[in-house]
């Protein structure tokens, strides 16, 4: 049961079946691109993660995500390893590699002083944050 469900739903547990598919798979049948993927999976973003791998390389998106579960520092270091730059959203500082924060902004380390990422980063309070990249 969700936080969300126990605060204003029944009470009572739910099970949905849903399809589900990678954001690879899912951006390739769509030929598409995108330029922000935002995640909030209840802890399983890791996964999602994984199965975006070809569109990170590719589009490289912005990504905004929680990742306080238990794949949250894979997630990090998955962002990482892809070259992204990393913040945290609640403390607004770079995120270094030991850092397990509860929700990240990341952004391709090639686009950071792109206008987008910038207005980005201003917009969220981090743009006196991101003059020293953080660390990898």
């Amino acid at each position: 049961m969700t936080a969300s469900e126990s605060a204003v739903g029944t009470g009572k547990l739910r099970v949905v079946e849903t399809p589900v598919e990678s954001i690879d798979s899912l951006c390739a049948s769509h030929q598409i691109q995108p330029a922000l993927i935002k995640i909030d999976i209840e802890g399983d973003e890791i996964n999602a993660m994984l199965g975006a791998t070809q569109t990170l390389r590719a589009a490289r998106p912005i990504v905004v995500a929680e990742v306080s579960g238990l794949g949250g520092p894979e997630v990090i270091e998955l962002l990482t390893r892809e070259s992204y730059l990393i913040w945290d959203l609640e403390a607004r500082e770079a995120v270094g590699p030991e850092q397990h924060p509860f929700m990240i902004i990341a952004i391709p380390g090639e686009k950071c002083e792109s206008d987008r990422a910038r207005r980005v980063k201003q917009s969220l309070g981090l743009e006196a944050s991101s003059r020293s990249a953080p660390s990898r």
